[in-house]
């Protein structure tokens, strides 16, 4: 069959690009018969995030393309849902660190993201957002370690903070001792 593939795609003049499967629709219908569960809102960060491991398990069952998810999970918000995810949703993408420790704005970020998982869907998208959203000072030294993921992008930045936490401790020691040499 691969060989009959190939052999087609020479026949169209195309014998440089690889083979891809192609994702087949899926029906809303047919998404609907798997009966997903319906998300009223408000509960837990768990019972948020069990939703949406129950909707991507349906999406993985089914293989539902990527550019449909979001519309066939949308119909499962009702009620105040649907309102509570737009405002987490916009909330994620508005994070910023700001006046926050990194630790709160690490929190922060996984916290929101679990309501977004359409939107950043790579390794280096979900990383890009959480760098974008750091102090600069903090952002620019990330960014100039360019991390592959989120994981290492996180580490980065707490080693980063770490640096300079210890750095701005010595400072401060040494400036306390020369000011004491100098009282002597």
């Amino acid at each position: 069959m691969v060989s009959n593939q190939r052999s087609n795609a020479s026949a169209l003049g195309d014998t440089s690009a690889p083979l891809r499967e192609k994702a087949t629709a899926v029906s809303y219908q047919q998404f609907m018969a798997m009966q997903p569960p319906i998300f009223l809102g408000g509960g837990s960060h768990d019972k948020v995030k069990e939703w949406i491991e129950e909707v991507e398990r349906i999406f993985g069952l089914l293989k539902v393309p990527e550019e449909d998810k979001v519309n066939y999970g949308s119909y499962l918000l009702k009620g105040d849902a649907k309102n509570w995810w737009d405002k987490k949703m916009q909330e994620f993408l508005d994070l910023q660190q700001n006046q926050m420790s990194l630790e709160e704005y690490i929190a922060r970020y996984w916290h929101l993201e679990v309501h977004c998982p359409h939107l950043y869907t790579t390794d280096e998208a979900r990383a890009g957002k959480f760098v974008r959203g750091l102090r600069d000072g903090l952002r620019s030294k990330v960014l100039t370690s360019r991390p592959r993921d989120l994981d290492e992008a996180v580490t980065m930045a707490r080693c980063i903070e770490e640096d300079w936490a210890r750095t701005h401790k010595d400072h401060h020691k040494k400036v306390g001792q020369h000011s004491q040499s100098r009282r002597t």
